[in-house]
């Protein structure tokens, strides 16, 4: 899989983002096309494995991402998983969801 770009017509750099269904497929290009445009991203999935090669691709293109393993599908699960990543990224601005 192509890693992301690095540049982008879009500036986003100070914003947050978190991306759930991350791991893989539409999930993972949204989160390496936001951070292609400068967001810090917090890529959420079920798969420990996957989420490492997302924030990986995205980490050797330049850009910055943390994994957090969750299973979005209930949602009580999710709303916690999106708190520690506003303390560990910053203030959250952006969130996209790829529903499994």
């Amino acid at each position: 899989m192509e890693e992301a770009a690095t540049t982008s017509p879009v500036d986003l750099k100070g914003m947050v983002a978190v991306v759930t269904g991350g791991g893989r497929g539409l999930g993972r290009a949204f989160a390496q096309a936001l951070a292609g445009a400068g967001c810090s991203v917090a890529v959420v999935a079920r798969s420990e494995a996957e989420l490492a090669e997302t924030v990986g691709l995205i980490g050797r293109a330049g850009g910055q991402a943390q994994a957090f393993p969750a299973d979005t599908r209930t949602p009580v699960r999710s709303m916690w998983h999106l708190q520690p990543s506003s303390s560990r990224l910053g203030r959250l601005t952006c969130l996209s969801t790829m529903p499994a």
